[in-house]
């Protein structure tokens, strides 16, 4: 109910002791079902924070195999593999793809809460560039990136709006965005390295 009353609070309506009863009385019974839909997602983040660090060696040497093949690298993350790429490239050995691109991800918010080891809040280190960071304003896991490190030339947001109401805009809909892949193919990075 905490969560009920904050979003409340947020939009200006007043929850009181009755309809926390209420709510409480009717969300009881499914609550092993709700709390395993609610804590899925989540559990992946929290179990990658907690040592993510054999994740990062695989991306790590993917991306040097993608690297040893030669042409552009670009390396694209969706939602936990975004929060993935951004820390795997900000180690100091780590390879450089000639692109990062996050679609959905919340490396930004994780960042300026303190939760990502390799970028901590105080803003010390900043991310690998290039860096294009495509968003949703629907989807609610997505956040912008560029204002978090606004001195930062190499990092560009890019909005786009599916349409879809979450949780769906979360999900695939930003693989099949045109403007994604023409950001992509436009970015001068790629463009000069093809």
């Amino acid at each position: 109910m905490a969560a009920a009353t904050l979003l409340a609070g947020y939009v200006g309506v007043e929850v009181g002791p009755g309809l926390k009863r209420w709510a409480t009385d009717v969300l009881v019974p499914h609550r092993a079902r709700l709390m395993e839909d609610s804590f899925l997602g989540p559990a992946d983040i929290l179990r990658y924070l907690s040592d993510g660090e054999p994740m990062r060696r695989f991306v790590a040497g993917t991306l040097r195999e993608a690297a040893a093949r030669g042409g552009p690298v670009v390396a694209l993350g969706n939602s936990l593999g975004g929060i993935i790429l951004v820390e795997t490239l900000a180690a100091p050995d780590a390879p450089r793809p000639d692109l990062l691109v996050t679609v959905g991800s919340q490396s930004s918010l994780l960042m300026t809460i303190g939760a990502l080891g390799a970028l901590d809040a105080s803003g010390a280190r900043a991310p690998f560039q290039p860096w294009l960071n495509v968003y949703d304003p629907r989807d609610f896991l997505a956040f912008v990136a560029q204002p978090v490190w606004p001195d930062e030339p190499g990092i560009r947001d890019l909005e786009v709006d599916s349409g879809e109401g979450f949780p769906d805009s979360h999900g695939a809909t930003y693989l099949s965005r045109p403007e994604l892949y023409e950001a992509i193919r436009d970015h001068p990075v790629v463009v000069s390295t093809a």
